[in-house]
């Protein structure tokens, strides 16, 4: 075997096992489907390294595997005044409630772990449910693209789908390797250096050091003291 068919090898070993990859999908599209119809208007969508194309295989089955979901309750327009309007802590009950009224996902110890609602399998997965409201403040430098998520008691800005294009833009840029790099990277983290625990620091790692667009990723942070409550 060539160095360059062993290197294919190796990074082969790091894509998600199908088995796991069917198991994925189906939870994420069950638990999706199932707000989507008891929460009218509600938007979900995978976010995380699922979405980012950077997940790689669990060394021990789906023990600690995550599956993150972000949950679109509604957008919102202006601020609302000191106690009034909608509040992270509004935002996690509604999607709380929501799950909870499933008699499946009660009996499997549906709760909350800030900012999510996580739901726990016996697998030692779990899947977790980021409520977010859609930034369509008029003026607002993310106007239409920043979801605003409970962290802290307040409302904090993130860009999943901005930081998701990015890597998959400069993935297209570096002929396919960035995201391989990343996988290793993750490996090697994994495997050598457990105390680095920030999930994304990697990404950001990139961000910082390779492309132009990396100045305008960090251009969205929303106000220096971040609102607690928003209004439609």
């Amino acid at each position: 075997m060539t160095v360059s068919e062993t290197f294919e090898q190796f990074l082969s070993g790091l894509e998600l096992d199908k088995s796991y990859q069917e198991i994925v999908e189906d939870r994420h599209a069950a638990v999706r489907d199932y707000l989507e119809s008891r929460l009218p208007g509600v938007r979900t969508q995978l976010i995380g390294s699922l979405q980012r194309r950077t997940r790689i295989d669990p060394l021990t089955g789906l023990q600690d595997f995550d599956i993150d979901i972000l949950v679109e309750l509604f957008s919102f327009e202006r601020w609302a005044l000191p106690g009034q309007g909608f509040t992270g802590e509004d935002a996690l009950a509604r999607v709380e409630g929501a799950v909870k009224d499933g008699v499946r996902y009660r009996k499997m110890g549906a709760h909350e772990d800030r900012p999510a609602i996580v739901i726990p399998y016996g697998d030692g997965s779990s899947i977790e449910l980021v409520p977010a409201l859609r930034d369509r403040v008029p003026g607002s430098p993310g106007y239409g693209r920043t979801y605003w998520v409970p962290r802290g008691g307040a409302w904090r800005p993130a860009d999943y789908d901005y930081d998701a294009n990015w890597i998959s833009q400069a993935n297209t840029a570096a002929d396919g390797r960035l995201v391989p790099t990343i996988k290793m990277l993750k490996a090697w983290r994994r495997a050598h250096c457990a105390e680095m625990r920030s999930k994304f620091s990697l990404h950001t790692r990139f961000y910082r050091s390779s492309s132009p667009l990396a100045s305008v990723g960090n251009c969205c942070h929303g106000p220096s003291s971040s609102p607690e409550r928003w209004r439609r």
